[in-house]
């Protein structure tokens, strides 16, 4: 049985946290209690098998006996490449753009491409979908193109792909002005609400004047310095009002970047 399945023997990291399903949207660092209490053994006793978070591919978990004197067990996770397991399926392209597993940061300025962007096979769609995931926010075609020239330099970013550019898009960005945009999170409704002096939401969903004064009301993002514990990146999103040079924080969150299908109409030649 265990000659079913192969393991990837070569330079990736090995995972560090793990999903229970592929729809699964909670995920479990990889520790010997996790294990034992979220997945049953398969094919042995020592063999688990799981689902990586970003990609949604499966993975097998190793338990082994260890002569370490801080523990007496060893346990590292890598993805499947190939199973006779039909309940297994494996996307061999998700699979290899995992940004779980990447030797070196994500998203930090690097000198070479790591994507060719044809913004003519950009599904606009599926980037409104994503970018309105990320940020809370309906983004317009206006707004998308918006981006797409201010943020131009996201091609640059380590690790962009036609999986994951929108995070790396509004990253690159840096901002974007909210002023009589409409709003599509509960939350950012109520922190506007709550702590804006000078906008409010009204039923429609706008962000619009409160006050006389006029004021903007900017939504910022900033790539987070990576959690080695999970080695996946996320952004912290800062929504801030701006008065005659006063700012104020009324509202933020982070989150991590996810694996969106359908971005591009067809394969890339570089990436």
């Amino acid at each position: 049985m265990e000659s079913d399945t192969l393991i990837r023997r070569d330079c990736y990291r090995f995972m560090k946290i793990f999903a229970t399903n592929p729809r699964a949207k909670n995920w479990h660092y990889l520790n010997l209690h996790n294990v034992k209490q979220h997945l049953k053994p398969t094919y042995s006793n020592s063999r688990y098998i799981a689902f990586c978070p970003y990609c949604k591919n499966p993975i097998v978990i190793m338990i082994k006996h260890s002569h370490s004197a801080k523990s007496c067990w060893s346990i590292y996770a890598r993805h499947l490449v190939r199973s006779r397991n039909s309940f297994l399926k494996i996307n061999d392209d998700t699979e290899k753009h995992c940004l779980l597993r990447a030797s070196n940061v994500s998203f930090v300025p690097c000198l070479t491409k790591s994507f060719d962007c044809n913004e003519a096979l950009i599904n606009k769609y599926n980037l409104q979908k994503t970018l309105s995931f990320y940020t809370g926010i309906y983004f317009s075609k206006k707004l998308i193109t918006y981006c797409l020239r201010k943020g131009k330099d996201f091609v640059f970013l380590r690790h962009t792909d036609k999986y994951n550019f929108p995070f790396a898009l509004l990253i690159a960005t840096k901002a974007i002005c909210l002023n009589y945009r409409k709003v599509a999170s509960p939350n950012i409704i109520n922190a506007v609400r709550k702590n804006s002096t000078y906008f409010d939401v009204f039923e429609d969903n706008q962000i619009s004047y409160c006050s006389s004064k006029k004021a903007t009301l900017w939504m910022s993002f900033r790539l987070l310095s990576q959690d080695r514990k999970n080695n996946w990146p996320r952004m912290q999103i800062l929504i801030k009002e701006i008065h005659a040079g006063d700012a104020h924080v009324i509202y933020s969150f982070n989150v991590y970047c996810k694996l969106s299908r359908n971005l591009v109409q067809q394969d890339f030649r570089k990436e």
